[in-house]
Order: structure tokens, then sequence, then C-alpha cells
């Protein structure tokens, strides 16, 4: 299956990043951040892989969203972080 990466900075040294999968995508109904953990789709999957993401970049000030590609199969999951203060 195929995967794109992409990561940006600013001049606040802030990333944002998108990662699209070119896979079969998720149910639209699963799909729902924050939220329960949902079931995975993959025969030998946890389901808890997105959600352990979702929470390490809330911990670390930021969001992280799911959405359908917007051409063809798949998903698009986006996330952004914040330059973290020096002390």
């Amino acid at each position: 299956m195929r995967i794109d990466l992409h990561l940006e900075t600013n001049d606040a040294h802030a990333l944002r990043a998108a990662i699209r999968d070119h896979g079969k995508g998720f149910d639209p109904a699963q799909v729902q951040l924050p939220g329960r953990l949902f079931r995975t789709s993959k025969a030998d999957g946890l389901g808890i892989g997105l959600v352990l993401s979702h929470a390490t970049v809330e911990r670390l000030g930021g969001e992280l969203s799911v959405q359908p590609a917007v051409e063809g199969q798949g998903a698009v999951v986006s996330f952004f972080l914040p330059a973290l203060a020096k002390s």
C-alpha cells in the first residue's frame, strides 16, 4: 500500500504533518476523535494505534484529525505540534 508523508514547519518552528494512505480508508462511522476506542479492520490489529497517537499529540499541546481522502480511497491523518518552549 502506498503512503505519502508531508511535513512542514513555520517561522515559529511549529510542525504540521499529513499522512495520506491509499488503502481502503476508514468506515466513516469509526472515525471519531476524540472518542472511544474503535475496532480495527486488520486481522492482527488491536485498534489502538491511532488512539495512542491522538493522546500523544494532545499531551504535547497539539491537535490530530482524521479525514477521508479527497480523491480516491484512503484517509488523511493530520497533526499540528507547537514549538516546545525551552526552559
